[in-house]
C-alpha cells in the first residue's frame, strides 16, 4: 500500500544518499537525504548525516580558501 510505497521511497534515497557520499559528491547526498527529511524527519540518522556532510564542505571550502591564499601573489 502507500505505506510501504512511502518506506521503500525513503529507503531508496537513504541509501542513494550514502551511495554519493561514497564517492565523495556531499552536493547530491545532502539532496538525496533532504527528500527522506522532508517524508519522514526523523527517518534514521538523515538529520545527522546531513549536518555531517555541511561541515565536510565548509571544511572544504575553507582549505580551498586557505590554498588560495598561499598562492596569491
Amino acid at each position: 500500500g502507500i505505506l510501504a510505497s512511502e518506506n521503500f521511497y525513503k529507503e531508496q534515497h537513504y541509501k542513494r544518499g550514502f551511495q554519493y557520499f561514497g564517492n565523495e559528491d556531499l552536493l547530491a547526498a545532502i539532496e538525496e537525504w533532504e527528500l527522506v527529511m522532508a517524508l519522514d524527519p526523523d527517518y534514521k540518522r538523515t538529520n545527522e548525516l546531513i549536518q555531517k556532510a555541511r561541515t565536510i564542505l565548509k571544511n572544504i571550502d575553507a582549505i580551498r580558501a586557505t590554498e588560495n591564499n598561499e598562492t596569491a601573489p
